[in-house]
């Protein structure tokens, strides 16, 4: 009962100051110093959300009066006011004027419109008597600090997949790109969540010409495996709080390469009998890749082999060398044989060096016969040449080997 007749005795009080300080000075107008009252929004809420507004004074000698008037769509909220003086609430108008008695700030609730705004706009007046240093004088005004609000109904969203929700046979390198974006208050860029197969990660956030929109990436420390399906999770709110519907979509990566193989027999030009021994060795444009040597019947095998082209190569003392251009596909099985010629068996009958043999180079020397490579037993290029006799007889008789 105390607290309230001093409430009582202090507003008649106020009232005698207002009256008599508005007959003696005046109304001081707006640019006149010495009071303010500052507004405090939230810079965006939901449609329909309730909130608070807070008022803060400066300067007001005991009393003062504020009206506010609302956004459009917007609502008081019955006995929500803090303050101590009475508050009068106008619906048709929107105006709500409010009394400060002996308070720094106040608070009042109001709902938001039930549709998107951007921005909705507060404005208000205030009235109160200032104490100038000699006398009180009354002040007018207007409300400072903020003056809009964001309604926003609208929830983020995602787009511009990369890789696109589905995709197949993705590098296993890539990364994770993808916009969050809100056509409302904009995205709050502090909830953007994401997980990668079930894993929370942290991906690089980086705002969309300056807007709120912001574009997400993720790169992975490690690569994918091969053929792994990829499942991605996005999560959001915006700035008013509402939050996205989860975003949950999924990628394969590409199928790992599945190594080929080379299979091949090297044998005798003169026949089908296998050659034992033969060095094998497989080379690309970046050099050799294998090598292996063929068993007791001629053959060979190279697996493991990346697909590609190589070339086979084959070569063996006392033979002349051979190769022949392959190309590996994915896990399938190249054949390349080859056949060897025997050196000095210029008549391929699996003999090196027989007078049949002797006869033939005697004949390309003195021009009788067209010579080819086989007929260049010393190498120089130069084919049935006085060299290449001279091995030829020391070969049939036994003093040398052709190799």
């Amino acid at each position: 009962m105390k607290n309230k007749n001093r409430e009582k005795l202090l507003c008649a009080t106020v009232a005698v100051i207002l009256v008599l300080s508005a007959f003696v000075v005046g109304i001081v107008p707006v640019s006149a110093q010495g009071a303010s009252v500052t507004r405090v929004l939230p810079e965006a809420v939901k449609t329909n959300q309730e909130f608070a507004v807070t008022l803060i004074q400066s300067g007001f000698f005991l009393y003062g009066n504020v009206t506010e008037t609302l956004p459009a769509g917007f609502g008081y909220v019955s006995g929500s006011y803090t303050g101590k003086g009475n508050v009068t609430d106008n619906p048709s108008t929107r105006k709500l004027s409010m009394e400060f008695i002996d308070e720094t700030s106040v608070t009042y609730r109001v709902k938001a419109s039930s549709y998107d705004q951007i921005p909705a706009a507060f404005s208000g007046t205030y009235v109160a008597p200032i104490w100038n240093g000699t006398h009180l004088v009354i002040e007018s005004g207007t409300v400072g600090g903020s003056q809009e609000v964001v309604v926003d109904g609208t929830l983020p969203y995602t787009t511009g997949h990369n890789p696109a929700n589905g995709a197949t046979g993705v590098p296993v390198g890539t990364n994770i790109v993808v916009q969050v974006r809100d056509n409302g208050s904009g995205v709050n860029h502090t909830t953007i969540k994401v997980t990668v197969n079930g894993v929370p990660v942290t991906p690089g956030i980086l705002p969309i010409d300056l807007t709120l929109n912001f574009s997400v990436t993720y790169d992975p420390p490690v690569n994918f495996s091969y053929g792994e399906v990829v499942t991605v999770t996005i999560n959001a709110s915006d700035r008013a709080g509402n939050a996205m519907t989860t975003d949950k979509y999924s990628f394969t990566t590409e199928t790992g390469v599945v190594a080929g193989s080379i299979a091949g027999r090297i044998t005798y030009t003169c026949n089908t009998t296998g050659i034992a021994g033969v060095s094998v060795n497989l080379t690309n444009l970046t050099g050799v890749v294998k090598t292996t040597t063929t068993n007791a019947t001629g053959y060979y095998n190279f697996t493991g082999v990346s697909p590609g082209s190589y070339s086979v190569n084959a070569s063996k003392p006392r033979f002349w060398g051979n190769s022949t251009a392959v190309t590996v596909t994915d896990g399938a099985t190249t054949t390349a044989n080859m056949m060897l010629w025997l050196k000095g068996d210029l008549n391929n009958n699996g003999l090196a060096a027989d007078a049949g043999d002797l006869a033939k180079i005697k004949d390309a020397s003195v021009g009788k016969i067209s010579p080819d490579w086989k007929y260049d037993l010393n190498d120089n290029g130069i084919f049935a040449d006085a060299g290449d006799l001279a091995k030829m007889k020391d070969a049939s008789v036994g003093k040398i080997f052709l190799t």
